[in-house]
């Protein structure tokens, strides 16, 4: 969904019932989508933005997009391709804008191809190199900004636009055994997660370590924990590993030690991505998981067993929809609106099916603020708070004024309401600042006969001094093709003065960063 207010009608059903939706809600069908080749193993896959394109990498160094809305009928058609290396592919995806693609080789080549309806450019438009091999990589959320970890045992961060070095991350004794490289959803936190489950989050505008844990389950007492693959979408806040657990049998041995004496155990655990903590875990009687995905939402994963897919409900704590892929799989793609999964496999195989709630779910709350590097969602400008602890005041945050041309009749005002609402929820748990009650604020709006687009400045301070307001808060959204802005200004009423404006970006905004840019807002204001 490309605009904000288009979802306006689902988001504010979500902010009036606040309990998670029930689990029956919470099935995915998965039907068949599609099924082409390419000529090597299968090393990347990545969705465009808006879906439309895969991005497979192989292993003879070749990209390959082909068209992933156009079904078993598009199968057969030809497919940009090009020899980006001479090596395999160990990382590809999509840029900002879907107008370029990013392609590294195994020895630590990063190309950036150009990209327009399914063309690849043959020649690269740009060129790098990283300092020693790769061992992982990962892209933010924002499609900027490169990490990759080398076997030399540092983290390099390429900013891809500018075709620069940013920093370098010295992580001797944090990469051993690398499993997973990945950037949280605001660009703030960049994670490392190791085979033996030790997990190192830095800070990648500062390049500064911010914690390590160790993730492991305790299910068997005094056990060994081996992490076998990891998920971590760009859009959600939570971590999930896929572990087994090897322990001595209660009593211990008997005799001599025998293979299949050791107690093993297969399990799912979702952690909060800031604080480390495990969210919840999930027995899985299958076997072990060599790859995994989170989505769709942040209530589903996708394992992968061989050739069996498989989606674990994590609110239900069991499996649902269960899919055979045409050869074992070796890689996984959730698409950014949640409605497609791709695989691929050694063999050159790869399957894409369609993805279908039975109902649209709302997304988590943001997570703590951290200073960060970049992301989708950020401040412009000032993000320090408006409104500090020294200064209490009584505010009434209006309606905002929806500037979206492409909205549709009769919805404008409804996210206008919203996002003051989300707010006034917000603000109200802030000491210093005391809210007008939204009541008297909608009956003083009909009683002057305004809607959300006829608030002016002058309006706004003639409605402050009415409710006794020592601030009023009015606010605009924007929207410029598939980013929004949201803005706010203090007006001080007794002297008619703006006082303060803050201004937040969600760049390719999707429906589930509505909560997280207004949340984003709200912490510029007061906190």
């Amino acid at each position: 969904m490309t605009s904000l207010v288009r979802i306006s009608g689902a988001l504010l059903a979500a902010v009036v019932v606040c309990l998670p939706p029930p689990l029956e809600a919470q099935d995915v069908s998965v039907t068949p989508f599609g099924t082409f080749q390419v000529d090597a193993s299968v090393t990347a896959l990545d969705f465009s933005f808006d879906g439309r394109w895969l991005l497979v990498g192989d292993a003879d160094g070749r990209l390959t997009v082909k068209e992933a809305t156009a079904g078993e009928a598009g199968a057969d058609e030809p497919a940009g391709q090009v020899r980006s290396s001479n090596d395999a592919i160990r990382f590809a995806g999509f840029l900002v804008g879907d107008s370029a693609v990013v392609a590294v080789d195994a020895r630590g080549a990063v190309k950036i191809h150009g990209f327009r309806e399914g063309a690849l450019s043959d020649a690269p438009t740009a060129e790098l190199a990283v300092a020693d091999r790769p061992e992982a990589l990962a892209l933010d959320a924002g499609r900027r900004y490169l990490a990759v970890a080398t076997r030399g045992a540092t983290v390099e961060i390429l900013d891809l636009p500018t075709r620069q070095r940013i920093g370098v991350i010295d992580a001797r004794g944090d990469l051993d055994e690398l499993l997973h490289l990945g950037f949280d959803r605001r660009g703030r936190q960049l994670i490392a997660v190791t085979r033996r489950g030790q997990v190192t989050a830095w800070n990648p505008a500062t390049l500064e370590s911010i914690r390590r844990i160790t993730l492991q389950s305790d299910e068997l007492h005094g056990s060994r924990t081996v992490v076998h693959s990891v998920g971590a979408d760009r859009s959600a806040n939570i971590l999930v590993v896929a572990l087994e657990e090897v322990a001595l049998p209660r009593g211990g041995l008997r005799g001599p030690a025998r293979p299949g004496d050791l107690e093993r155990r297969d399990r799912i655990l979702v952690f909060d991505w800031h604080s480390g903590a495990e969210i919840k875990g999930l027995a899985f009687a299958d076997g072990i998981i060599e790859e995994l995905a989170v989505g769709p939402g942040n209530d589903h994963v996708v394992v992968a067993e061989g050739t069996t897919v498989t989606l674990m409900d994590l609110r239900a704590g069991e499996p649902g929809a269960r899919v055979t892929a045409p050869a074992e799989v070796n890689r996984l793609a959730i698409g950014p609106e949640d409605d497609r999964l791709a695989v691929g496999s050694d063999d050159g195989d790869v399957a894409i099916w369609e993805m279908a709630y039975r109902q649209p779910v709302a997304a988590d709350e943001l997570a703590d603020e951290l200073p960060g590097l970049s992301g989708r969602l950020r401040v412009l400008g000032e993000d320090s708070p408006a409104i500090t602890p020294d200064s209490p005041v009584t505010m009434a945050i209006l309606p905002f004024d929806d500037r979206d041309s492409d909205s549709e009749l009769g919805q404008d005002e409804q996210m206008a309401r919203m996002v003051a609402e989300l707010l006034t929820t917000q603000l109200a748990n802030v000491e210093h600042v005391r809210l007008v009650e939204r009541i008297r604020i909608d009956d003083l709006l009909d009683e002057l006969e305004l809607s959300a687009r006829g608030i002016t400045e002058p309006h706004g301070l003639e409605m402050g001094q009415m409710l006794n307001a020592d601030y009023v808060l009015l606010g605009s959204i924007g929207a410029f093709g598939t980013s929004h802005t949201l803005s706010a200004r203090l007006l001080h009423v007794e002297t008619g003065e703006a006082v303060s404006g803050r201004q937040v970006l969600c760049e390719e905004c999707r429906a589930q960063d509505f909560f997280d840019v207004v949340h984003l807002l709200g912490t510029t204001i007061a906190r």
